[in-house]
């Protein structure tokens, strides 16, 4: 039946769609029929013939159709489920194997499960089967109701998708829905964004995404839409980049006798690395047009010394430079240090922040200064005047529009981004495509090795015992937890339980609490004790994962692990062995789950950022390798930035030839 429905059609035009169910779509953000019909299923089963349960290869997902014999509550507890070791068992017959094979699905803590299911339905599973006691089992399997008489119905003998039940809408409804809009569909509905496959209708290759009659046909249309995807993610990369080369820019550098003035200081050589980083940003600097470029490298690598030198070349040159850091302990930690390097070189330092606003040195006169900041300096007149360069540090915890309303101004100032967390190349290209890249893959010297060790709650006196001896040393000391208060739950143990915990356990140390809801003065003084030693541990949430540093800690035990991505954890590993001693990372997790495992596993056998970033794009996806779904991160409903680095790169040069041929995108 073919139908009138568009793409940009509002979901309360599909009459199928049931009120409930529409305010569940729109409450998970879904406003049209496109946001529908590129909702992609999580995986796809291939009902039109299962999987044996004779002949299952170990460990892997299967998809069986079987006849439920038995149903009811096993285990040891109170009646009704309420006992904890109670669980619903559900055994089925699997008439396609030999000897109509026989096998459970089990349910813990589910006791609706019970009342939806009795002996002679047929049911799809899907799950993993594993040990469970004597026998083999599937443990809280997908699972599907078989209803009488449909086995020509769009959930049977075909390749049938399976979506994400997060709306609270069931999987075999939302099918039922999608099948329904592409019957509604219009033959010829509006191109998704540009027609790069020729020849292939839209409305054939959105019936191939969900409903596909063969795997061959299934790739190839994600294929085509994720090619689409990434062709305009990268127009619009290489428009904007086009756009900022065409802004006339400023000359920011001329001479740099503060720079070598600076290294001569130091007590010790920049790095080669370092030294090709600042090359590579002086040359820009130097050139009459603005400079947008991304320095990135691993945990320790030098990065704020490489910005300090570029802030240097701009003051030397009669401007002032503005450096913004996502949080005030870490803009307090660049000002100190700052003002602690510069000292004997005359160059002014000035701290802007929402809790505190140093106005001495805010306007600077002819002579350029350095202003270290917040997000403060995106408001009122904390700003220099005769601003040259913009650095801003752990740009991915900013806003794309917070950076352009930073640097969008008449002169248009030099910007310099900066991440302590290496990013694989694929996201290199989405999030920071518009911008040319400097690494610093290279580390200084001097420093002690770093261990990395996995622990569970059996183990915490061994634990307090190295901690123990580590302080006798004079070491000092960071605990993490990902909450600040609350009771332990799952979700992890709060910092404010820690607290107490560790002063009962080290009751002659000096035991101090950070967290981002303190006062910014108590925050700095917090801080201030630790980094001169007069606070013994730390016990903190993730704010000291960026940035902070102190030589003399060279333990860092991080509460409920896996709660946190691996790039995170390498971060907060990157807090000790930034002295000469060797240094401890402990992670604590009594998670058994075996991927949980051996994510940190592998965590503890690299210490490279750049592998650990990887590995955690593949495993996390890009949202939480940033930590949350992040700000410009840009909305890919098909293309996978894990999966499609070639198409990404296909698109990136078609949009480049494209724009060539026609630099404003106005030809149809």
């Amino acid at each position: 039946m073919a139908g009138n429905l568009l793409l940009t059609s509002p979901l309360e035009a599909c009459s199928f769609i049931r009120p409930k169910e529409l305010a569940a779509m729109q409450a998970a953000g879904m406003a049209a029929v496109r946001d529908l019909l590129f909702m992609l299923p999580r995986r796809y089963e291939d009902r039109r013939m299962f999987d044996r349960y004779d002949s299952l290869s170990s460990g892997a997902p299967v998809c069986l159709r079987g006849r439920v014999v038995d149903v009811g509550w096993k285990g040891w507890g109170g009646k009704g489920g309420k006992g904890r070791g109670r669980y619903v068992e559900a055994v089925l017959e699997d008439e396609q194997s030999l000897g109509n094979a026989r096998f459970s699905c089990l349910w813990f803590s589910m006791p609706g499960i019970a009342r939806m299911l009795c002996a002679g339905q047929e049911m799809i599973v899907y799950g993993r089967m594993k040990p469970y006691g004597k026998k083999l089992s599937m443990v809280h399997p997908d699972f599907e109701l078989i209803r009488e008489g449909e086995d020509n119905s769009i959930h049977l003998n075909r390749i049938v998708p399976v979506y994400s039940g997060r709306m609270g809408i069931p999987v075999r409804r939302l099918r039922e829905i999608v099948w329904e809009a592409l019957e509604q569909l219009s033959p010829e509905p509006e191109p998704e964004i540009y027609e790069f496959v020729p020849g292939v209708p839209c409305k054939t290759a959105l019936r191939d995404l969900h409903f596909p009659g063969s795997a061959e046909a299934r790739d190839k249309t994600r294929r085509r839409f994720a090619l689409e995807e990434c062709l305009a993610q990268q127009l619009n990369v290489a428009y904007r980049r086009r756009r900022a080369e065409a802004v006339p820019g400023m000359q920011t550098a001329g001479s740099s006798l503060l720079v070598r003035d600076l290294a001569a200081s130091l007590p010790f050589e920049l790095t080669e690395a370092q030294k090709r980083c600042v090359r590579e940003i002086y040359r820009d600097m130097k050139a009459p047009r603005s400079m947008n470029r991304l320095l990135q490298g691993d945990v320790g690598s030098g990065k704020t010394l490489v910005a300090l030198c570029a802030m240097l070349l701009a003051v030397e040159h009669g401007y002032s430079a503005v450096m913004m850091a996502p949080t005030q302990i870490l803009a307090e930690q660049h000002y100190l240090k700052f003002r602690q390097m510069l000292d004997k070189l005359d160059v002014p330092v000035s701290l802007v922040t929402a809790e505190r606003k140093e106005e001495s040195h805010i306007s600077f006169g002819g002579q350029g200064g350095i202003v270290v900041g917040t997000h403060a300096l995106l408001y009122g007149k904390n700003v220099p005047e005769r601003l040259g360069l913009v650095v801003i540090d752990e740009q991915h915890k900013f806003g794309v529009n917070q950076r352009e309303k930073l640097i969008a101004r008449e002169e248009r100032p030099d910007v310099l981004v900066m991440t302590a967390t290496p990013i694989p190349r694929t996201l290199t290209l989405t999030f920071y495509g518009d911008l040319d890249v400097s690494i610093l893959d290279g580390m200084p010297g001097g420093r002690g090795k770093v261990v990395t060790a996995i622990r569970t709650a059996k183990d915490r006196e061994k634990v307090v015992k190295f901690v123990r001896d580590q302080l006798e040393e004079g070491r000092q000391i960071y605990v993490v937890s990902p909450l600040i208060d609350g009771e332990e739950s799952r979700k992890g143990k709060a910092v404010t339980k820690e607290l107490d915990e560790w002063k009962a356990l080290l009751p002659h140390v000096d035991v101090g609490l950070l967290h981002g809801r303190m006062p910014a003065e108590e925050k700095e003084a917090v801080m201030k004790d630790f980094r001169d030693n007069r606070t013994s541990v730390l016990v903190s949430t993730t704010v000291v994962e960026v940035g902070v540093d102190v030589p003399n800690a060279t333990v860092m035990v991080i509460e409920s692990a896996e709660r946190f991505g691996l790039s995170q954890l390498h971060q907060l590993r990157g807090r000790v062995g930034r002295g000469a001693a060797d240094s401890c990372c402990i992670l604590i997790s009594d998670n058994g789950n075996d991927a949980v495992r051996e994510r940190l596993q592998f965590l503890c056998r690299t210490s490279d950022g750049f592998a650990v970033a990887k590995y955690d794009l593949e495993t996390r996806g890009p949202g939480d390798f940033f930590g949350s779904a992040q700000h410009g991160l840009p909305t890919l409903r098909v293309a996978d930035l894990v999966q499609d680095t070639r198409t990404l790169r296909v698109a990136q040069d078609e949009a480049k030839a494209l724009l060539a041929k026609d630099p404003n995108l106005i030809d149809p």
